[in-house]
């Protein structure tokens, strides 16, 4: 995966966890931090040049209990990602596709929410 598909991946993930602004960090710097102690206590805060969904299953798996949890009963979740979860934890690259299938749920989760509103 390339960098900014990384990036775009990684800033999608934040939006969907709905991470807070962190203003304190703002005050320093020009890139735009999230307040990330919630989700991982030992940061205060990240960019998303440091947001790590796409290679460490310490950032991914809250990811994944948030989509399960958040999703009971979602004819997405109950078969596609659960299936897809089922066979690829035991592949060597299978971080990098439960990466891409979180990334592909969060696509059609903000598309459906969209069409909803509507």
């Amino acid at each position: 995966m390339e960098e900014q598909e990384i990036l775009k991946g990684n800033k999608l993930i934040g939006e969907f966890l709905e991470l807070p602004l962190n203003h304190k960090q703002l005050m320093y710097d020009s890139n735009v931090y999230y307040d990330v102690t919630s989700f991982h206590p030992w940061m205060s805060a990240a960019n998303i040049h440091q947001f790590a969904f796409h290679s460490s299953w310490d950032w991914l798996i809250p990811v994944v209990q948030k989509i399960i949890f958040d999703n009971e009963n979602n004819e997405f979740t109950d078969t596609v990602f659960y299936r897809m979860l089922s066979t690829t934890l035991s592949f060597k690259n299978g971080k990098e596709i439960v990466y891409e299938k979180v990334i592909q749920f969060i696509k059609f989760y903000n598309k459906k929410n969209k069409t909803q509103r509507k």
